[in-house]
């Protein structure tokens, strides 16, 4: 199974023409991903029925064949794990509210293919508030 890290990228295409140039001024065509979602950086497990918990969500198009999400405390212990992508963390640890502070995720999934299915892995930080 190939392994492909995704991490956030900003693209700045500066294009110049004179009258003498003849460069091309149409910028460069990235495909999309074909599976779109999103990942909050925030939540606050305070039971208002806001933000509750963290969860990432996927577009209706995605058709995830393998899926893993990851959270660690600062110190890197893993305080939740789950293989099902509707099951989001509560900021419980062992059934026990942590505490306020920054923590960090990792999202292994791979959607079906022609060949092999290519395992992604998306990383980053969410803030738990409280």
């Amino acid at each position: 199974m190939k392994q492909r890290f995704l991490v956030p990228l900003l693209f700045l295409v500066l294009s110049v023409a004179t009258p003498m140039s003849a460069l091309p001024t149409t910028p460069p065509v990235v495909p999309p991903c074909a599976c779109q979602f999103y990942v909050p950086n925030a939540f606050s497990p305070n039971q208002d029925g806001y933000n509750d918990v963290f969860l990432p969500n996927f577009s209706s198009a995605c058709s995830i064949q393998s899926y893993t999400i990851r959270v660690f405390n600062r110190w890197g212990g893993l305080v939740f794990e789950s293989s099902d992508v509707q099951q989001g963390w509560d900021g419980k640890v062992k059934g026990t509210a942590a505490p306020q502070g920054t923590y960090f995720y990792a999202i292994q999934y791979a959607e079906p293919g022609d060949s092999a299915p290519e395992l992604l892995t998306l990383a980053g930080e969410v803030a738990l508030l409280r």
